[in-house]
């Protein structure tokens, strides 16, 4: 790794409850993750801490549809960042669009806690 910077991004929140069990086993890892990057002086974009941020006051319990119908249309209908707006406004989401896949505000965050990253010494 000499002479490389090493970007790493931890596991974002899974489902917009942070009590669930996902997420404690996702708290679980990054801490992992962010000894390692420590450890390694790799820089670590903290995106988890970000969206949970967000989600402190959100007590949604929505999660991705286990109807494979619904998860089809979703993955159709979803790919433009205005639609996917609106379905994460209906749902009742802040950060996702069904509790997995980032919404465009939260892709637009993401990408800016990258590029911060990137230009930091």
């Amino acid at each position: 790794m000499v002479d490389k910077d090493v970007l790493v991004i931890n596991i974002p929140c899974i489902g917009e409850d942070l009590n669930n069990e996902l997420n404690k086993k996702v708290d679980e890892y990054n801490k992992i993750i962010h000894k390692l990057c420590k450890d390694y002086s790799f820089k670590l974009v903290d995106f988890n801490f970000w969206q949970k941020s967000q989600l402190k006051i959100n007590t949604n319990k929505y999660f991705i549809s286990k109807k494979p119908f619904k998860m089809v249309l979703d993955s159709i209908f979803v790919r433009s960042p205005i639609i996917s707006n609106i379905v994460s406004k209906k749902r009742n989401l802040v950060t996702t669009i069904d509790g997995v896949h980032l919404n465009d505000h939260s892709a637009r965050k993401l990408a800016e806690l990258i590029k911060e990253k990137i230009s930091s010494k």
